[in-house]
């Protein structure tokens, strides 16, 4: 299962989020789970695309980080030596591999799409 804090992130529950949370995907695997999890709560790259239609990893590769940003409304995606230089307490960083997960259960599917 996705961690707590991502999931309350893509929720939009700002209160127990960061302004900004950066997630650290190192396969395409991980960044194509976290990005349609994301979509189906909503979220879109800052111009409004959905994040399913290009995840950007080959930009960046195993260094590719995602970051969701109240402030900006919507995805970003960057390097992580960019993103952990600037990691302050405004930001929060996390690393995620859909290895570390078991697979969700129809019921927790359900609990991700209901907000």
């Amino acid at each position: 299962m996705m961690d707590q804090v991502i999931i309350e992130a893509l929720r939009g529950n700002r209160d127990s989020a960061a302004p900004k949370l950066v997630i650290h995907c190192p396969t395409e695997e991980d960044a194509n789970e976290l990005l349609a999890v994301a979509e189906s709560y909503g979220w879109r790259w800052v111009d409004g695309e959905r994040p399913t239609q290009d995840n950007n990893w080959n930009k960046y590769e195993e260094k590719t980080c995602y970051c969701l940003n109240y402030f900006r409304g919507g995805l970003q995606f960057g390097n992580q030596d960019f993103y952990l230089e600037r990691c302050t307490e405004k930001i929060e960083y996390v690393e995620f591999s859909s290895k570390d997960y078991e697979p969700a259960t129809p019921d927790e599917l359900l609990s991700f799409l209901s907000i």
